[in-house]
Order: C-alpha cells, then sequence, then structure tokens
C-alpha cells in the first residue's frame, strides 16, 4: 500500500490549525473573556488586560483614584477562582509615575526595605503618615493582605503603584540541632 501525500499532508495541517484554533477559541471564549469581564467590573477597576497561559494568570490593572489595590486583588481572587484555578494569579499596576514621585519613592526606600525585612509592616504605615506630613498635598494609601503590602502614591494625575511581596517566616536548622 502506497501512502498518498498531498492528502495526508492536507488532513494533518487541517488538523492542527482546527486543534489551535478550537484551543484559542476555548482560551478567549471560556477563560480570558470571563475574567476581563469579571475583572473589568471589580469595585476600583477602571481597566484591565488579562493573560492566561497554562500556570500563570497575568492582570495589569489600571485603578480608579482611591482604589484599595488589596480588596482589588483579594475580590479578583475570590470571583474568579473558577477561571482561574490552579493556575498562579499574577497582577500589576502600570503606573503613570512623575519625577516628583519617583524621588518620593527613591526617599522611602531604604526604611520600607527595613521594614520589610524585619517584617515589621506598621514601620511602613509609620513612613507613610511621615510622608504625609511632609506633603500635605500627596495621597498616600497602604494596605496589605496575606501575600503583599500595596503602596499607591499619588500626585495630580500622577501615579505610582507598588506591590511587595510579603514572605512567610521561615525556620532554619539550629546550630545546636
Amino acid at each position: 500500500m502506497q501512502i498518498k501525500w498531498l492528502p495526508t499532508a492536507i488532513t494533518a495541517a487541517v488538523a492542527v490549525v482546527l486543534l489551535l484554533g478550537g484551543w484559542f477559541f476555548y482560551q478567549n471564549v471560556a477563560v480570558e473573556r470571563p475574567l476581563d469581564k469579571l475583572v473589568n467590573t471589580v469595585d476600583g477597576v477602571a481597566s484591565s488586560v488579562s493573560t492566561v497561559n497554562g500556570q500563570t494568570v497575568a492582570v495589569e490593572l489600571k485603578l480608579k483614584p482611591d482604589a484599595d489595590m488589596a480588596s482589588v486583588v483579594q475580590t479578583i481572587k475570590k470571583q474568579g477562582a473558577s477561571v482561574i484555578g490552579n493556575r498562579e494569579l499574577k497582577v500589576s499596576f502600570p503606573s503613570d509615575s512623575s519625577e516628583k514621585l519617583d524621588k518620593i519613592w527613591s526617599t522611602l526606600l531604604f526604611p520600607v526595605a527595613e521594614s520589610m525585612e524585619k517584617r515589621e509592616y506598621s514601620g511602613i504605615a509609620r513612613t507613610l503618615e511621615e510622608l504625609r506630613k511632609q506633603h500635605p498635598d500627596l495621597k498616600v494609601y497602604s494596605s496589605m493582605d496575606d501575600s503583599n503590602v500595596y503602596i499607591a502614591l499619588q500626585d495630580g494625575k500622577a501615579s505610582k503603584y507598588i506591590v511587595l511581596p510579603r514572605y512567610p517566616a521561615t525556620m532554619g536548622v539550629w546550630n545546636h540541632a
């Protein structure tokens, strides 16, 4: 029996197109579109772009002024659990920063980093309170959940969003054990 190469190649090409097309259609209709609808209805979200792949769900959020970043992330995790499944959720907040906000943030880096390193998160709140006193025209928001510390700095139309990951305390090996 002799294989006819042209019909075999056409059949294989059609099968690949149908499988890949079906997979992309499923990703768009059953995963990404419902996630986009859900994220855009969350209070505080101005717009969003989401990307879903095998291991992660990446969501880029543009927030409304005065939005609580931690609340937005928790709502997305909770309401989007059926779409996210066991994938890792990665949320990012693009900033429309200014030179002034960048300078202010650079003055906060050391005390914030020290508070994060020592896991003394109240130090971040104290640092931000001092910042509010120094710059009364600046809006400063901070919040925290079980995995991140969120900081938002807003000066007029300029905004800077910072997400600092929290790491749980780990037990090391004791020297005398």
